[in-house]
C-alpha cells in the first residue's frame, strides 16, 4: 500500500505509532468532493503520540491517522505533511518558512501559482489586498493602520487546500498581538460573531489586550464556514486545559 510504504521510509524517530483499525473503532464520513473516509470515533491516547512528530505539532497530529484504508487517504496531501515535517527537520525552519519551501519544491503548480501561495502564506500579496479591502481594519481593536495588522488565515494552512488558502472569506485582518493569540486558539468567534476569550488569558492580560469589552463581528455566511473549524479548535483546547485541572494539573 502506498501510504505504508511512505511511512515505512520515514526514519525511526518520526514514524507515527500503527494501529489496524476496525468497523467499530470508526464513523464513516463524506468529505467536500463526495469521497468516504473513515475517522476515529475517539481520539487515540496520547501515549499513542510520543514521538517527536508528534510533539512537534501537538494534537493536530491526530488529524494524520484517521483514515481506515489506505485508498480512503487524501494521499497528496499525506505526502505534502510528511514532506513539510522532513523539511522542518533537516532545516529547524519555522512553520512558515517550512510551507514556503514546501510550495517551491512542488511540481504541480507553475512559477506564477507558487508565488500567489507564498505570498499568502507570508499573508501578502492578493490575499491580503483581499482582507484589506474587505475589512479595512481589524474588527476587534478598530487598529486601520498597515503596519499593525495581519492577515490571518482561519482555517489553518496546513488543513486547507489551496483554493481554501487563497480564499478571502478564509481570512480575517488582526491587529498583531490578537492575530497570535487568534492563531493559538486562545481567542475565537461564536456563530452570533461574538468574540470569545480563552481562561488561560488573566485579567491583567486582558486589560493589557483592550479585551474587557464584549465585541461582536458580523461575518458573512462563508466566514462563519471556517470559524466552525476553528471554534472546534478553541473548544478543544479549553475541554483539555480543564481536564488537566480535574486531574490536579
Amino acid at each position: 500500500m502506498p501510504v505504508r510504504r511512505l511511512l515505512v521510509g520515514l526514519p525511526l524517530e518520526w514514524r507515527p505509532r500503527h494501529r489496524r483499525l476496525s468497523r467499530k473503532d470508526a464513523i464513516p464520513l463524506t468529505d467536500r468532493n463526495g469521497k468516504k473516509i473513515w475517522v476515529l470515533a475517539q481520539p487515540l491516547p496520547d501515549a499513542h503520540f510520543g514521538q517527536p512528530i508528534a510533539e512537534d505539532y501537538g494534537s493536530e497530529f491526530r488529524y494524520f491517522g484517521m483514515y481506515d484504508r489506505s485508498d480512503e487517504l487524501d494521499l497528496d496531501r499525506t505526502i505534502g505533511f510528511v514532506e513539510s515535517v522532513i523539511i522542518a527537520e533537516e532545516t529547524s525552519a519555522d512553520d512558515e518558512t517550512t510551507d514556503i519551501r514546501h510550495i517551491e519544491r512542488r511540481t504541480d503548480l507553475d512559477g506564477t501559482e507558487k508565488e500567489t501561495l507564498i505570498q499568502a502564506r507570508r499573508g501578502q500579496g492578493r490575499f491580503r489586498k483581499q482582507l484589506e479591502k474587505l475589512w479595512g481594519c481589524c474588527p476587534i481593536s478598530g487598529h486601520d493602520r498597515r503596519e499593525l495588522l495581519r492577515a490571518s488565515h482561519i482555517l489553518p494552512w496546513r488543513s486547507a487546500d489551496d483554493a481554501q488558502r487563497l480564499d478571502r472569506y478564509n481570512g480575517i485582518l488582526l491587529s498583531a498581538n490578537l492575530d497570535a493569540l487568534f492563531d493559538k486558539h486562545l481567542i475565537t468567534f461564536a456563530e452570533d460573531g461574538r468574540l470569545m476569550v480563552s481562561d488561560e488569558l488573566s485579567a491583567e492580560e486582558l486589560c493589557e489586550l483592550g479585551l474587557t469589552k464584549p465585541v461582536t463581528v458580523d461575518f458573512s455566511a462563508a466566514h462563519k464556514a471556517y470559524l466552525r473549524y476553528h471554534r472546534s479548535r478553541f473548544e478543544k483546547r479549553r475541554a483539555r486545559r480543564r481536564g488537566g485541572r480535574s486531574d490536579g494539573g
